[in-house]
């Protein structure tokens, strides 16, 4: 469901609705289009983007717990943010846009999946590199499979001689899967990041290890409204990915809603 497409449906009648108060305290701001260039707004973006502030949480009960939101660098280096560089461990990456947090949430539960060894390695192939025309045109795209199955298997499926379970008699456990996909985002986005056809990345970015990707919990996943009080400063937005970022103390939760 496109969430803003249905007459802006307010999110205390959606289901675990609770806890934070919609009405914030004053001296925040609910839109973040103050933090973006005006020019970069009207041209580059969908006519229905809302602009209001999100972040995906993977800890639901320890924001609730806690009041609010905690750095990575706050938490040890343990969790997801900064993009696929791993940047800014000190900050809280946003984004405003609900449809690439909507992309985040439901990317985080199938890499919930894939660690499971629920994903099929050919699934994980095309949904990484389906943003891209022809991935086997790109020579570091394609050597993530040259680099995860014997040679001659490779060749092969790049000549589309082999059926889609070839993969998976090569990539065959939970890491390998996570491994696999990890790889091929860094250089779908090294290859997004040179073209200049490229203004929203179709990757998120998932930098945790398999071991810590492993604590996640999918139903501790959530999409976070929130508001960023008005004389906060923002060290810099990447517009490929759609992102903000804040010092945690900047930020206050309003709402919760889990798709």
């Amino acid at each position: 469901m496109n969430w803003y497409k249905k007459s802006q449906q307010n999110w205390s009648s959606f289901p675990r609705q609770k806890m934070f108060p919609f009405i914030h305290e004053p001296g925040y701001n609910r839109k973040s289009t103050g933090y973006l260039d005006k020019d970069l707004i009207a041209n580059e973006y969908e006519e229905d983007t809302d602009f209001n502030i999100y972040h995906v949480t993977t800890n639901l009960s320890g924001v609730i717990s806690s009041g609010g939101l905690k750095s990575r660098k706050e938490l040890g280096n343990i969790g997801l943010g900064g993009g696929w560089q791993n940047e800014a461990s000190n900050m809280i990456s946003v984004t405003y846009d609900y449809n690439r947090a909507l992309k985040i949430y439901n990317e985080i539960k199938w890499v919930c999946d894939i660690i499971k060894g629920n994903a099929k390695a050919y699934d994980i192939w095309h949904s990484v590199t389906e943003s891209l025309y022809d991935p086997w045109e790109y020579k570091s795209v394609k050597n993530v499979l040259y680099n995860f199955l014997p040679k001659n298997i490779a060749k092969e499926i790049e000549e589309g001689q082999e059926d889609e379970n070839t993969l998976d008699k090569y990539i065959t456990t939970p890491k390998q899967k996570y491994d696999f996909f990890t790889s091929l985002e860094q250089e779908v986005a090294l290859v997004e990041g040179q073209s200049e056809d490229t203004y929203d990345s179709s990757v998120i970015g998932f930098t945790g290890s398999f071991e810590d990707m492993l604590k996640i919990n999918p139903s501790q996943v959530a999409i976070l409204q929130l508001v960023v009080r008005k004389d906060a400063e923002t060290e810099e937005h990447i517009p490929m990915e759609k992102e903000l970022r804040f010092r945690p103390q900047d930020l206050q939760v309003v709402r919760y809603y889990q798709p």
